[in-house]
């Protein structure tokens, strides 16, 4: 129940284990561009330093690298679904189920990091002349950079659980009590964001994530294959799962949104707006 949930998770453990999942599931995302990108990071999708030999299938990395996306692909399927996250509020107070799924996906991907086997010996395509590899190099980062910036610009929807967090061991120290019940309904109301560049697309941070994956001057058969296998996860799961659960949360208000704003690519129409509205969250403040 929710009393016992707040009785044995206390306000303090809360917020230590909220933080602690957030720099985890941070420092995931942070790396994660120089990873793909191939850049000044031990652990890359193209490099693997000769002092880490770990791995799951010896000398397979296509094997290998399948079975790595597929724990990915198993962890966000199950984790991110409401009922898991009902079953983990039955024992744990509102807003702790956030930061069990940001600190289990930088888990997963500091594991994908660690057991990643380049695969180099086929390149799709490799830029030679120095202008292309660095104008690509150039445009890729950018898609990163906005990545990173349009999910900051969510965090005061507590995607890590942190706020949640803070609220309650705040109002715990406000009360000087123990938790009470209502202390494990601190979780902040589920909103559903039609703004900004939500307002052309659906699902712009994957959009931009589907760019990122992709722009690249020497795409590798790993990198291919780690492209493609994000680029159909991540289509099937919003189709599959994603959407659906939205629904369940807010309704006829996303069904209506559904039919008004397209869901990955914008309408031609839109497009410059849309681009206006990425631009925006570069320099936005608050």
């Amino acid at each position: 129940s929710i009393k016992m949930a707040a009785n044995w998770v206390s306000p303090r453990a809360h917020y230590v284990f909220a933080w602690a999942c957030t720099i985890l599931g941070q420092s995931a995302l942070l790396t994660l561009p120089l990873f793909v990108m191939d850049l000044i990071f031990p652990f890359t999708i193209n490099s693997k330093p000769s002092w880490n030999k770990l791995c799951i299938v010896p000398n397979q990395p296509l094997i290998n690298n399948f079975v790595l996306l597929t724990t990915f692909w198993v962890h966000h399927s199950v984790m991110a679904r409401i009922p898991v996250k009902r079953v983990i509020l039955r024992w744990l107070p509102g807003g702790m189920e956030k930061s069990v799924y940001f600190g289990s996906t930088g888990v997963v991907v500091w594991f994908m990091y660690l057991f990643w086997l380049p695969s180099t010996t086929y390149s799709l395509w490799k830029l030679q002349h120095p202008v292309l590899v660095y104008g690509v190099i150039g445009l890729d980062a950018f898609c990163w950079f906005l990545l990173k910036n349009l999910t900051d610009s969510l965090h005061k929807y507590d995607l890590s659980g942190i706020n949640s967090a803070t609220k309650r061991y705040k109002l715990s120290q406000d009360t000087k009590d123990k938790p009470k019940e209502k202390d494990a309904k601190v979780a902040l109301k589920e909103k559903l964001i039609v703004d900004g560049a939500f307002k052309y697309i659906r699902h712009p941070i994957m959009t931009i994530m589907f760019m990122a994956n992709v722009i690249t001057p020497n795409m590798t058969l790993g990198h291919l294959m780690w492209s493609v296998g994000m680029i159909i996860y991540i289509v099937v799961a919003v189709i599959t799962w994603e959407e659906p659960d939205l629904i369940e949360v807010f309704g006829d208000d996303y069904r209506k949104y559904m039919q008004r704003v397209p869901r990955f690519l914008p309408r031609l129409a839109d497009l410059p707006q849309m681009l206006q509205e990425f631009f925006k969250i570069l320099y936005k403040k608050d």
